[in-house]
């Protein structure tokens, strides 16, 4: 569930004065997770014999959000007054996407302190403070038929 990389990339491209991407008609649903919630987490699930076999969901499972809300979400913290950019959906994609953690509550005794609109606050911040930087394509598409969105083939954007 740690998503926190489209809020950041919603964030840093509005900072360079770009709108958002949306793949879609943005009414995706996700549950975004701000990293200092999660970390202690996955420090415990790598570290403590008892539990790193455990498979557990860690992230909110509460406050959900559409990717299009997100995207304005981002933008009103910013600044940045254009529209997103929407792109052909993604295939397959799924259109809600939450965990429950009620097991990484039990375990590890996790909870949501960082909100939505704080973690998209603290992003802005830290992407402010560091300055924006442009996409880099780091990785080749593995799977490339027509059915790869063509931004990530011809890495346009």
């Amino acid at each position: 569930c740690i998503r926190d990389s489209v809020m950041s990339i919603f964030i840093n491209r509005n900072l360079m004065g770009k709108p958002a991407i949306i793949y879609g008609d943005g009414s995706q649903k996700r549950c975004f997770s701000y990293i200092d919630d999660v970390i202690e987490c996955m420090e415990q699930l790598a570290l403590n014999d008892k539990i790193n076999s455990e498979i557990v969901n860690v992230g909110p499972d509460e406050e959900e959000i559409s990717v299009l809300e997100l995207a304005k979400m981002c933008a009103n913290v910013t600044g940045y007054n254009g529209e997103p950019i929407f792109l052909k959906d993604r295939p397959q994609e799924v259109k809600v996407a939450t965990c429950s953690s009620d097991k990484a509550r039990k375990l590890l005794n996790y909870e949501t302190k960082v909100s939505l609109s704080d973690g998209v606050k603290k992003t802005y911040d830290y992407i402010k403070k560091r300055g924006p930087k442009d996409f880099n394509y780091r990785l080749t598409i593995e799977i490339d038929n027509d059915l790869t969105p063509s931004t990530w083939k011809n890495k346009e954007i």
